[in-house]
């Protein structure tokens, strides 16, 4: 399946107006969503490291799967497309077929992204 829009490392963190339109415009909507996103985002990323030093592939598949989800949901494509990368990693991995990367790579990768988009939540909720 599609990792959604077509993504580069010059598109935004967050596609703000995406992601307003989608809940109706209204701004108090959005920063509680991404205020609930910041949290989950922060327990996911030490899940996903747990279940990469105990190789538990098929729950580090769900926890990507997940993680996709949710920052499509916000329209943070970038961090979207790392997450569906990480997900497809997981799933060969589980399978014992050769990933299209390490998976450390991919893991970094995500983090970078999840890194970007925390601060960019920061910014937008005003607390610089």
């Amino acid at each position: 399946s599609s990792p959604g829009p077509s993504v580069s490392s010059g598109d935004p963190v967050i596609a703000h107006a995406e992601v307003l339109e989608n809940l109706g415009g209204n701004p108090e909507v959005l920063k509680r969503i991404l205020a609930k996103f910041r949290t989950r985002a922060s327990s996911c990323i030490e899940t996903l490291r747990r279940l990469h030093a105990e190789q538990e592939w098929l729950s580090f598949w769900r926890e990507a799967h997940s993680l996709k989800g949710s920052s499509g949901y916000i329209a943070a494509w970038r961090l979207h497309k790392a997450a569906f990368t990480l997900q497809r990693v997981a799933e060969a991995t589980n399978e014992g077929k050769p990933p299209e990367m390490p998976v450390e790579e991919a893991m970094a990768a995500l983090e970078a992204e999840i890194g970007l988009v925390l601060a960019e939540i920061d910014k937008t909720m005003g607390e610089e």
